[in-house]
C-alpha cells in the first residue's frame, strides 16, 4: 500500500464524507449541547439560519451521529415539488400511521392530527433547507406546531434555513405561532 510507509494505519480520505475527520468549531459544542437541552424542554421548534455553505447539515449529522438522540426520528430533505398532500404523506408513513391521502389538504391533515395524537408519541422532525419546501407545506408544518397540545408534543421540530432565503418561511412561522398564543 502506498499510504503505508507514512506511517498510517487506515486510508485518511475515502470517497464518502468522513465526518470523524472533521475538527470541530468550538461554537459547535455550544450548539450541540443546546440541540440535547432543546430535546429535554418544552420548546418544539429549533431554527438554524446561517450562510450557504457555513456547516449546518454537517452539525446536524454530527449531532444525529453522536448525539445519542433517543426519540423516533424523521429527516426530510424537502424539494420544491413537495407539495402539501404529499408532506402529509410523508409524515404519516415516517410515524407509521395509515393515511388514506385524498385530494383535501384539509382532511388529510385532521386524519393526520387524529392519529398524531391516539398515537401519543414524540418524533423529531428534521428538515434540512426548509426554503426548498414550498409555503404551502410550510404552513402545515406551521399548523402543526399551532396545534399541537403543550403538554404532549408531537413532534419536536429542527430546521436549517440559508440565511439569505429565510424571510417568507421565518415570517409565516411567527405569523402562525403568534396567533396561537
Amino acid at each position: 500500500s502506498s499510504w503505508a510507509p507514512y506511517g498510517l494505519k487506515q486510508l485518511p480520505f475515502t470517497q464518502h464524507t468522513e465526518y470523524r475527520m472533521y475538527a470541530m468549531p468550538h461554537i459547535w459544542f455550544r450548539v450541540l449541547r443546546s440541540l440535547q437541552a432543546f430535546l429535554r424542554g418544552t420548546q418544539v421548534l429549533a431554527v438554524f439560519t446561517g450562510a450557504h455553505g457555513v456547516g449546518k447539515r454537517s452539525l446536524l449529522q454530527q449531532w444525529l451521529r453522536y448525539g445519542r438522540v433517543k426519540m423516533p426520528l424523521i429527516h426530510i430533505m424537502p424539494t420544491q415539488q413537495m407539495q402539501p398532500l404529499q408532506f402529509i404523506e410523508i409524515l404519516a408513513e415516517n410515524c407509521d400511521l395509515s393515511l388514506q391521502v385524498d385530494k383535501s389538504v384539509s382532511v388529510a391533515f385532521k386524519g393526520l392530527m387524529q392519529r398524531l395524537s391516539k398515537k401519543g408519541k414524540c418524533h423529531v422532525l428534521m428538515l434540512d433547507c426548509i426554503e426548498r419546501l414550498p409555503l404551502a407545506s410550510v404552513a402545515v408544518l406551521a399548523e402543526i406546531l399551532r396545534l399541537q397540545p403543550d403538554d404532549a408534543a408531537f413532534f419536536k421540530i429542527i430546521v436549517t434555513l440559508d440565511k439569505e432565503r429565510s424571510g417568507s418561511v421565518l415570517q409565516l412561522f411567527d405569523d402562525v405561532l403568534a396567533s396561537s398564543s
